[in-house]
């Protein structure tokens, strides 16, 4: 049996309260269990309204480098390049990929995409504000040895 949120349980009561108020019988309207029902609607609008803020936040784009993070960046040409975040530590570590872009391109992922440079260190101060956030992805084994032979040296 599936488990089931706090949200999908509020909304439920709210379902029936409605039809209820709507359907239901005289008594309905009086003492506890009408008290109860009222209750259950307004816990649910809280409930609700909580959830759609967070949800809405959730998916605001980050203000600044996430590791993972697939970026496309706007060239001297008016063309898009694009990288990905490796690793942020005392510096930046991207990993850039071939190919110009007019637009950043939407849905795109690293898979689909041939990479020029494995592994790019780069000084913190060289993010960009305008650098376009595509999406963020698990960054493989494969993409970090680049990042691990720099440490090394």
């Amino acid at each position: 049996m599936p488990a089931v949120s706090l949200r999908q349980f509020f909304w439920s009561i709210t379902t029936l309260a409605a039809v209820g108020i709507w359907f239901g019988p005289p008594w309905l309207f009086n003492g506890l269990l009408f008290s109860y029902l009222a209750f259950a609607l307004v816990l649910a609008i809280i409930v609700g309204v909580r959830d759609y803020r967070a949800a809405k936040a959730s998916k605001a784009p980050p203000t600044g480098p996430v590791v993972g993070g697939l970026y496309a960046e706007l060239n001297d040409d008016g063309q898009f390049t694009l990288f990905k975040v490796l690793a942020i530590d005392f510096g930046l570590h991207v990993r850039i990929y071939q190919g110009r872009f007019p637009q950043p391109p939407l849905g795109i992922t690293s898979a689909t995409l041939t990479a020029s440079v494995g592994h790019a260190p780069c000084d913190l101060e060289s993010w960009r504000e305008s650098n376009v956030f595509l999406g963020q992805e698990l960054v493989s084994e494969a993409e970090l040895e680049g990042y691990r032979l720099y440490l090394s040296t």
